[in-house]
């Protein structure tokens, strides 16, 4: 009877072990301890993976574990399935995890570079889908959701946004209210654009392709750049980059409304206003701003009497003495001039007071998208091609055709010609486009893709075509025109 009852202990203690083991889940800070201690395999097998922070340590252990290890050797694809993990994991870390950034996300950051490594070297080496598999699990994994699942090898936008705040008017004191309604149309068309975001894909990384060679300037690295986008996918470039440059750059009749103000000057200010004083100032001008409107408009009624396309005209009933006995017994400090937000001292050291005297409207005239676009055949053409084509390979940069770029863009240059005639210059070079007038990367390509009025579309063509090889230079040229570009390419 003792002996059964020692077994039934015995058996329930092992089972309660057993239950407890198993039920156990190691915490943060076990499994971080462990991983700095590179017992990588042990975190490994001890993180829960169905959790987000056993997600997290099987991620980081599994791709730190030597290549032939049996566990690494369980996966296929163990970057793969590193990355997965860390998808998994990603929504549900808690915040104490996500701000112990100063181990993570050296870690986070080098499966990203050896992710891109890879996938890098199987596209160069024609094993494309290979590579595409592996960037865009890059892409859905490293999503800009927290600092410590920031894409390093994303779109970095900085160069188009400069080009989309090129535009210029020639009114300098009214530009920063043009500017804001600019702001809007590169919000529309391209920061809230959902279709931008296809451009953080990895892959694209790769047009860059001129981006480590020194004897190229800024804006001739980034011809390579935005052709090559074109080229790796033309359909996104036409939805994206086109389409914004095109309805930012062709933005029709842009209306912005300009405040105009006065001031007034005031010599005793330090006094409390007197009633008579307080009538001769315009105070539906001056107290608007200073106090709740439903209170303000207890004593003043605005009513418009006279609306234009070039603005609005108000007349104002005041009740000059309820809203001064208003201010007395409720706001006394406001019928002292200088406790006014719009007070300052001017340079006389006298005081004034600003306030609105009402909006004036501007209309900036510029062709409008549909204008510019709308039944053209050189638009329509390259909206139609690039819609339909297939990629293309990507483009690298030459020296020797850089020279040969070179030359004809100063020679040209120099002597305000336009054409490929050249005088002095070498021509070793299977074809080549010549753009006249852009000084910038981006609406070089543009132009010579849309190829306006060259009925064979002959640039289009040559930038679309079956090269591997570009050489392309920016030079300034002795005529209106200030710019001349010259792209040469090689099979």
């Amino acid at each position: 009877m003792l002996r059964k009852r020692l077994t039934l202990i015995i058996l329930m203690t092992t089972a309660g072990l057993f239950v407890f083991g198993q039920s156990r889940q190691a915490s943060y800070s076990e499994l971080r301890e462990l991983y700095l201690d590179q017992k990588h395999e042990e975190c490994y097998r001890l993180a829960e993976p169905s959790e987000a922070t056993g997600a997290l340590f099987r991620a980081l252990s599994l791709y730190r574990l030597p290549d032939e290890h049996p566990l690494k050797k369980q996966h296929d694809a163990p970057l793969l399935t590193t990355m997965e993990l860390l998808r998994e994991a990603r929504g549900n870390l808690g915040e104490k995890i996500l701000a112990d950034t100063s181990w993570l996300m050296p870690e986070i950051k080098a499966i990203q570079q050896t992710a891109f490594r890879k996938a890098e070297n199987w596209y160069r080496g024609f094993a494309q889908n290979r590579a595409e598999r592996y960037f865009n699990a890059m892409h859905r994994t490293f999503n800009n959701a927290s600092s410590l699942f920031h894409n390093y090898y994303g779109f970095n936008g900085a160069h188009f946004l400069e080009i989309l705040q090129s535009n210029q008017i020639q009114e300098e004191g009214n530009e920063k209210y043009y500017r804001r309604e600019m702001r809007k149309l590169i919000d529309q068309h391209y920061r809230n654009k959902e279709a931008f975001q296809e451009w953080n894909n990895p892959v694209y990384r790769l047009a860059n392709t001129a981006a480590e060679k020194n004897y190229l300037k800024k804006e001739e690295k980034m011809i390579y750049y935005y052709l090559n986008l074109a080229r790796m996918n033309p359909a996104l470039f036409r939805e994206t980059f086109i389409d914004a440059r095109l309805r930012v750059k062709y933005h029709g009749e842009i209306q912005v409304t300009i405040p105009v103000y006065d001031t007034l000057t005031v010599e005793d200010y330090n006094a409390t206003l007197s009633q008579q004083e307080f009538f001769d100032l315009p105070v539906h001008k001056i107290y608007e701003d200073e106090m709740p409107q439903r209170e303000f408009r207890r004593f003043v009624s605005k009513k418009m009497i006279n609306k234009t396309s070039r603005g609005e005209r108000y007349r104002f009933d005041i009740n000059y003495s309820g809203l001064y006995r208003h201010l007395m017994e409720n706001r006394p400090g406001l019928l002292k001039l200088k406790n006014l937000d719009k007070f300052s001292i001017n340079e006389e050291n006298r005081g004034q007071i600003l306030f609105k005297l009402y909006d004036e409207k501007y209309t900036y005239y510029n062709r409008t998208y549909k204008e510019e676009t709308e039944n053209n055949y050189y638009y329509l053409s390259l909206f139609k091609k690039l819609n339909k084509m297939q990629p293309l390979n990507i483009l690298h940069p030459e020296k020797q055709l850089f020279r040969t770029a070179e030359c004809w863009a100063v020679e040209a240059g120099q002597r305000g010609l336009k054409g490929h005639d050249r005088i002095t210059c070498r021509t070793d070079y299977h074809g080549e486009a010549c753009d006249y007038g852009n000084s910038n990367g981006f609406d070089v390509i543009l132009s010579l893709l849309v190829d306006k009025y060259v009925p064979s579309l002959g640039h289009r063509k040559i930038l679309l075509g079956r090269f591997s090889l570009m050489g392309a230079a920016i030079r300034p040229h002795n005529s209106e025109l200030d710019y001349n570009a010259v792209l040469d390419f090689k099979r």
